[in-house]
């Protein structure tokens, strides 16, 4: 793109740059059997928590997986930042899946159920901190799951000299 042209630089903007960090805490609350309540939170830079701290979005938010889009050949498969396939300069969009629950346990039986969670598995298991399992106690849960599509990626490789 050639800057130096009226027209360009009339269509050109410039935006602020803000770094900002998604991820499921613990509230330091607890539901009358004990149950831990945690919460979506954010944290924008700087990532002081004495000076900047995080701020909760969402209580009741029991898992967050992310899953990334990236072109391989001419398809687009879904991986996790651990995966072989995953480069980040070929990530097109990026799934992101929520599990909630309710804050107090409400059904008559345990949560025996397998939720998908931007493509990924979360099983019941007791007591478990693995991340890709939740307690399979009482509590109602909901999956939240979608899709975001990164601009300017596909088909847009902008290369200086």
């Amino acid at each position: 793109i050639d800057y130096d042209s009226a027209r360009n630089i009339a269509q050109t903007r410039v935006m602020r740059f803000i770094t900002r960090v998604y991820y499921v805490g613990d509230t330091g609350l607890r539901n009358e059997n004990g149950d831990q309540i945690r919460a979506l939170y954010l944290q924008t830079h700087p990532f002081n928590e004495a000076s900047n701290p995080p701020s909760e979005i969402v209580q009741g938010v029991e898992n967050m997986r992310i899953s990334y889009g990236v072109r391989i050949d001419d398809g687009l498969s879904y991986v996790t930042a651990d995966d072989s396939d995953f480069d980040p300069e070929n990530v097109e969009s990026i799934r992101v899946g929520l599990l909630m629950r309710s804050y107090d346990r409400i059904t008559d039986q345990n949560d025996t159920n397998t939720y998908i969670l931007a493509g990924q598995p979360i099983q019941a298991l007791k007591n478990s901190t693995d991340g890709f399992t939740h307690s399979g106690n009482n509590l109602y849960r909901l999956v939240f799951n979608t899709t975001v599509k990164i601009r300017n990626r596909r088909n847009s490789r902008i290369e200086f000299n």
